[in-house]
């Protein structure tokens, strides 16, 4: 912070929470996937599961506000 100033701390926050929300996702949908489709299979789905309902919705909304800017 003393060496960086504020600004960068405060750009940091957005991607730590939307990393939080896709781990958060990812652990939901691994809770039900792991057990029926077992850990290889289930873990490849509820990764995909994650990045599909977060991250590329996410990525979409700030590409497209940083466009408007």
């Amino acid at each position: 912070w003393l060496s960086q100033g504020e600004a960068v701390q405060a750009g940091a926050v957005g991607p730590m929470i939307l990393g939080s929300s896709s781990v958060s996702a990812y652990c939901m949908l691994g809770a039900w996937t792991f057990p029926v489709m077992g850990p290889t299979l289930g873990g490849v789905i509820a990764w995909l599961g994650a990045v599909s309902a977060i991250s590329l919705p996410a990525w979409w909304y700030f590409t497209r506000r940083a466009q408007a800017r």
